[in-house]
């Protein structure tokens, strides 16, 4: 077994500057990145919310730019909508234990 046979999962240096690559942001994510700052200005989002959904724009550019199958983008919707809902629901206890 090789070394690189041990560095699964993306851990290797090659593996490591492909995302580094792909993470540097193109016209299209810069302007979704304004697109966001402008609709977070709209609404009280602390640093971490926004990270995190800057993190989800960042993971929708990604499956437009590998051609994700409309029946997949249809699952991933679906799922996110449906965890909104959820969210929504449950939000009044949340301190509930």
């Amino acid at each position: 077994m090789s070394g690189s046979d041990l560095e699964a999962g993306g851990n290797s240096p090659q593996a490591r500057a492909h995302e580094v690559a792909d993470a540097l942001p193109d016209d299209q994510e810069d302007a979704l990145h304004l697109a966001f700052e402008g609709l977070a200005k709209e609404h009280s989002l602390g640093p971490a919310q926004i990270r995190e959904l800057q993190a989800m724009i960042g993971t929708l550019s990604d499956l437009a730019k590998e051609g994700t199958a409309v029946g997949d983008l249809k699952i991933a919707g679906a799922a996110l909508a449906e965890m909104t809902e959820a969210f929504r629901v449950f939000r009044p206890y949340r301190k509930v234990r």
